[in-house]
């Protein structure tokens, strides 16, 4: 996934962003036919034959405990702060004087390296910590590494400042990546994780794509310094949630 964002960003420096679109669509297409050609997996359960099935059942019993809305607003929350602080990296990246080319040859391949760097250290820390203990640990870590990018802001551009920045707010990402996903996993009936899974991921995506304007209008108003601050603030409201309905997150944890 980053390493197209990196090639797109290089293509469109030197050729433009029509023919980096059109690479990129190509490649989406690679993808298709994979999946296409890809086997049929087994299913422990009769698959679902009706709309009922499929979806009403699920949602019932997704919806079923007393504290399940209350886990769907932490999966919903939970990384606010860090699709915020993503949102305009690249612009913000641009505006402080870094090029395309810069910012895909360095800073997509920190991403890379960092969130698999993150995602493995996050999964051995879990494993010792629970559930409980790594949302809420891995959470304050990746609203905290947010706060670096203040750093670059008021220093220009840095290099030195870059890297620490985005490997460390990529790392806790990539951590909190693993502790949200456990929680929608630990969430799901196996009968029903299809869609479970799936309504429960497109939740946990929403704050991505429905933060372009107050994003936009806070980069445009209070510069990026106020910006970094805001994608800390706002990622306090998650933990909050999770620190509140810890009982049954831990009761989540133990059932699994």
């Amino acid at each position: 996934m980053r390493a197209p964002f990196a090639f797109a960003l290089i293509v469109a420096d030197h050729f433009g962003w029509r023919q980096a679109f059109l690479i990129l669509a190509c490649l989406m297409a690679t993808f298709c036919v994979a999946t296409w050609l890809a086997p049929e997996p087994t299913y422990p359960h009769e698959p679902p034959r009706s709309l009922r099935e499929s979806v009403v059942t699920p949602l019932q019993e997704l919806l079923g405990s007393a504290s399940a809305a209350a886990l769907i607003g932490v999966v919903l929350l939970f990384k606010v702060g860090d699709a915020f602080a993503n949102k305009l990296f690249t612009p913000f990246m641009l505006d402080i004087g870094f090029s395309k080319t810069e910012i895909g040859l360095i800073a997509k391949a920190l991403f890379t390296a960092s969130a698999l760097g993150g995602a493995v250290l996050g999964g051995v820390l879990m494993v010792k910590l629970g559930l409980l203990r790594s949302m809420l640990l891995f959470g304050v870590a990746q609203a905290v590494s947010n706060l670096l990018y203040c750093a670059l802001a008021a220093a220009g551009k840095s290099y030195a400042i870059m890297v620490a920045a985005v490997v460390i707010e990529h790392v806790a990402g990539a951590m909190g990546n693993i502790a949200l996903v456990a929680l929608i996993m630990a969430l799901c009936d196996l009968r029903f994780s299809a869609f479970q899974y799936a309504m429960l991921s497109a939740i946990a995506l929403l704050p991505r794509y429905s933060l372009g304007y107050p994003a936009g209008w806070i980069a445009d108003h209070g510069g990026w310094y106020t910006y970094y601050v805001v994608s800390f603030l706002i990622a306090l409201p998650g933990l909050a949630l999770v620190w509140a309905k810890r009982d049954a997150i831990n009761e989540l944890d133990r059932q699994q």
